[in-house]
């Protein structure tokens, strides 16, 4: 995001450099986002997974193996949903 901010102000073409189609790029503000909606859902999987480890569930260990499989469905997703065209 950093640097999408950077190249937009000093006027860097970076769709030309990077060779994306000018009508699927995202900005900085939509790269903000991304990682930022990312860290919230990596939070809370540690919250969950630290609560249940303090209760002393036994299926605390299940829960970070399902964030990275929630993960890779989005990453895989055929819909058009988390800036589908980009990924």
């Amino acid at each position: 995001g950093c640097n999408l901010f950077m190249w937009k102000n000093t006027r860097i073409n970076q769709n030309f450099i990077f060779d994306f189609a000018p009508n699927t790029t995202l900005t900085h503000r939509d790269a903000f986002l991304m990682s930022a909606s990312i860290m919230c859902t990596v939070v809370a999987t540690l919250v969950i997974n630290l609560f249940l480890r303090n209760v002393g569930a036994s299926y605390a260990k299940v829960v970070p193996g399902t964030l990275i499989v929630v993960s890779m469905g989005v990453l895989v997703c055929p819909f058009n949903v988390f800036y589908r065209s980009t990924r």
